[in-house]
């Protein structure tokens, strides 16, 4: 039996199991903000659906729900036998796998990483989209924080948006000397970046660290002034963001800051 294209989509995403399909449908099911919240699949429900052993297509809201998971798909194309197996879907083809909305990356975001001599930085940086597939980005305020007393840095980032990549540049606004680039990998659900960051560490050297994001609540943030608060102690903000994985909710302003 051939291969639906909703199978191989999900495992292009590293969804393997069940648990994992549930926790994105309920995320996207919120998102549609319907009268009466969709409920998933029941386990046999949904390998039927994997294994392409439904007649028809899913009845209700689930269409709405996987379209919603899927930005680019309808849901005769999700569940049509495909050809193109697993390797093609990872291919940047937008015939065969639409690329992720940039609007998707809007928001507030904490973000994490280390620097050389100076330890753990934290900020929280604020995407736009500016197009379908580009963002641009500022990190204050609040103030960025370091460890050992050090300032942040002030950085503004301008980035495309490819496949479920985000690739760009950054620069330090504090001075005209700290630049680099940025490649963050965008998990299923959308709410951790987890990638690298380079930079100049000298004229003719370069410096690259890992660099992870994660999703502020967007309901959490309000009207809030952002220029009056003053984001937690560098290695505590650090080191909750570190344990977070792609299966947990977005943090909440005051989880990051005091």
């Amino acid at each position: 039996m051939p291969t639906i294209a909703l199978k191989s989509l999900l495992q292009a995403r590293h969804m393997h199991g069940y648990s994992e399909f549930v926790a994105e449908y309920r995320r996207h099911a919120k998102a549609l903000e319907l009268p009466v919240m969709p409920e998933p699949p029941t386990k046999a429900h949904y390998y039927k659906w994997v294994a392409g052993q439904v007649k028809g297509l899913p009845r209700g809201p689930h269409c709405l729900v996987l379209e919603h998971m899927f930005p680019g798909w309808t849901v005769e194309r999700l569940f049509a036998p495909s050809d193109f197996g697993i390797a093609r879907v990872d291919e940047p083809s937008e015939e065969l796998v639409p690329g992720l909305s940039a609007m998707v990356l809007s928001g507030l975001w904490v973000t994490v990483y280390r620097v050389e001599d100076v330890g753990c930085h934290v900020d929280l940086t604020r995407l736009t989209a500016v197009s379908g597939h580009r963002v641009t980005g500022q990190n204050w305020p609040p103030e960025p924080r370091c460890e050992k007393g050090h300032a942040g840095y002030r950085n503004e980032i301008e980035a495309e948006v490819s496949q479920r990549h985000l690739i760009g540049r950054w620069r330090n606004r504090r001075d005209s000397y700290y630049f680099g680039t940025v490649h963050l990998a965008v998990l299923p659900g959308e709410t951790i970046l987890d990638g690298f960051y380079t930079a100049n560490a000298a004229d003719v050297a370069v410096a690259a660290e890992p660099w992870k994001w994660m999703r502020i609540s967007e309901s959490e943030v309000g009207e809030a002034d952002l220029g009056k608060l003053q984001m937690k102690a560098p290695e505590q903000v650090y080191a909750l963001v570190q344990e977070r994985s792609r299966l947990d909710p977005p943090l909440g302003l005051a989880d990051i800051t005091e």
